[in-house]
């Protein structure tokens, strides 16, 4: 699966609002980008880099994630938000393994994220650069600096 089909499927099937990111000349590094929107008017801006098959075989791992009961007014949390895209990423190919950055015992500095692991030893990394409260910029200073809702 490529970056692009990957986001493509992820626009389809997300329950949160979103949008792709524009593309990496405006700055953002987003070329496979996607930005989440929710009712508060924050944002949160996850990009999608690929690992090409390997040899070898994806671990099994959980797989059944179900979409979140999102809040209708106030801020939402980032885990909610990867939650959603936890839920849109098992369908799409047949992910042996999808993993959530903020369940792991020790989370990467971005905190939220995903790993979507294929049998073929391919992955796709969903990892949150921006997350941004009504009206905020994104700047280098806020960026890889999960705010835990928007």
């Amino acid at each position: 699966m490529t970056p692009e089909l990957f986001r493509a499927g992820l626009l389809d099937r997300l329950t949160v609002p979103a949008r792709p990111a524009p593309a990496d000349k405006t700055g953002s590094g987003m070329t496979y980008g996607v930005i989440t929107a929710v009712v508060s008017g924050g944002e949160a801006w996850w990009q999608i880099a690929a690992r090409a098959p390997r040899t070898g075989s994806g671990a099994p791992g959980q797989v059944d994630h179900q979409p979140p009961a999102l809040p209708e007014t106030g801020p939402t949390p980032l885990a909610d938000i990867e939650q959603a895209l936890a839920a849109a990423a098992v369908t799409l190919g047949d992910p042996v393994a999808v993993t959530r950055y903020s369940q792991r015992d020790r989370p990467p500095t971005v905190g939220y994220g995903l790993t979507v692991a294929y049998a073929d030893g391919s992955a796709m990394f969903v990892q949150l650069h921006w997350s941004l409260r009504p009206g905020e910029a994104r700047t280098d200073a806020n960026r890889y600096k999960p705010q835990d809702a928007i």
